[in-house]
């Protein structure tokens, strides 16, 4: 018979059961963070490339005039994330302590350093920096020499640093690209193509802000060099 306290029992368990059978998901901390730290009037950017595995967390942090660091004692409990830093400094080993709290794509906390005898803190806020992607078709308007306004149109191909893909003209003329790169939010890329008989090297430089790309191009030919701005787009889906 189907009685109430059958009925409590079963709900019970199933509460346990979902209670002890889904734990609390580890924290993901591995990548790149970056963050401002403000220490006797100075701003100091830090930027730091973490690996987690398990609890355990390792990595290199570089900012400053301090050269990279190789970070020590790093721990990843639940969303709980500590690591020490080594300075020297007088002759002195200095311990710089770091613990915050990770919520998604922020860590929160306290920097605890040395100074003058005394333990001082400072608040830790520091932001995940995602990695940029340029993979896609851009348009880009680009007036010559003679002022003549050319469309070109970009098909670019990224596998992490490495750029490559084609520089397609308006009359379907395509030119591959040498030398392309992609890191940090800048591009560069150069495209040699037949002038009349002389080789025409166009080295294109920019930086990526969202759906733009702005720099230069440097042309050369006969061994002048000229440069002309550079707007690219991505173009819709």
């Amino acid at each position: 018979m189907f009685t109430r306290r059958v009925a409590v029992g079963i709900v019970s368990t199933l509460v346990f059961a979902g209670l002890l059978g889904t734990p609390a998901r580890a924290a993901e901390v591995t990548g790149k963070w970056s963050w401002t730290v403000r220490v006797q009037d100075q701003e100091i950017q830090r930027l730091a490339e973490f690996k987690q595995t398990g609890e355990k967390l390792t990595g290199m942090l570089t900012g400053g005039n301090q050269p990279v660091s190789e970070i020590q004692e790093g721990m990843v409990k639940g969303d709980q994330i500590s690591f020490v830093l080594l300075r020297e400094r007088d002759g002195q080993q200095i311990r710089i302590r770091y613990e915050g709290k990770l919520a998604g794509d922020t860590i929160k906390g306290k920097i605890t350093i040395p100074i003058g005898g005394e333990n001082r803190t400072f608040d830790w806020d520091a932001k995940r920096v995602k990695a940029a992607a340029i993979a896609g078709n851009w348009t880009s308007a680009v007036k010559g020499p003679d002022g003549e306004e050319v469309m070109l149109r970009f098909e670019f191909r990224q596998e992490g640093d490495k750029l490559a893909g084609q520089v397609i003209r308006a009359e379907d003329k395509k030119y591959e690209l040498r030398e392309g790169k992609f890191a940090a939010g800048e591009v560069s890329f150069l495209v040699v193509a037949d002038d009349d008989g002389r080789e025409l090297q166009a080295r294109f430089k920019g930086k990526l802000e969202g759906d733009t790309i702005k720099g230069k191009i440097t042309l050369t030919v006969g061994g002048q060099d000229r440069e002309l701005d550079w707007e690219a787009k991505r173009a819709a889906a």
